[in-house]
């Protein structure tokens, strides 16, 4: 899936295959699993784009200073 918009990106923003969704859609965006500390790029990539995981790490960062 390296495509924007998702292609199952329905016209009032939800998932056409929610039920059938790959692996990536279910655990995106990794907040939850060892996938967000395992991959620093992408956890920094998803952060400009989700605002979860922006929320996630400025909470880290509050924690850890």
């Amino acid at each position: 899936m390296k495509s924007s918009p998702c292609p199952f990106l329905a016209a009032d923003n939800t998932c056409d295959i929610y039920d059938m969704r790959p692996g990536d859609c279910r655990n995106y965006p990794y907040t939850d699993s060892d996938e967000f500390f395992k991959r620093p790029n992408t956890t920094y990539l998803n952060s400009t784009i989700c605002p979860a995981v922006f929320y996630v790490l400025e909470r880290l960062r509050a924690k850890l200073s």
